[in-house]
């Protein structure tokens, strides 16, 4: 995780590069971002950003838990399925050694 800031044009342009240079790294091509309303998300920098990569860009409709409830599960399951992963024992179990 990243923290990048007050949600300013700037910032949020500079996190979306990061993420989609990071994604890129990992093999994950970005398409479309869904974001709130917030003003670093309605700015021109941000729109030129987006349509400089590529990306589709959806904000949530004010008011309307059902599009916000998305995002909060999508970050609960990062957070249970990534984030925060369990290590995995890899040793081989039918094997005498490591």
């Amino acid at each position: 995780m990243e923290f990048a800031g007050p949600e300013r044009a700037t910032t949020c342009t500079a996190f979306l590069t990061n993420a989609i240079n990071w994604f890129a790294d990992h093999g994950v091509t970005a398409e479309r971002v869904l974001t709130d309303n917030g003003n670093g998300y309605r700015s021109h920098l941000w729109r030129d950003r987006c349509d400089g990569l590529g990306i589709r860009h959806t904000r949530t409709k004010p008011r309307t838990p059902k599009t916000h409830g998305k995002a909060k599960r999508f970050n609960r399951t990062l957070a249970q399925e990534w984030a925060y992963s369990k290590a995995v024992d890899l040793r081989c179990r039918t094997c005498s050694h490591p």
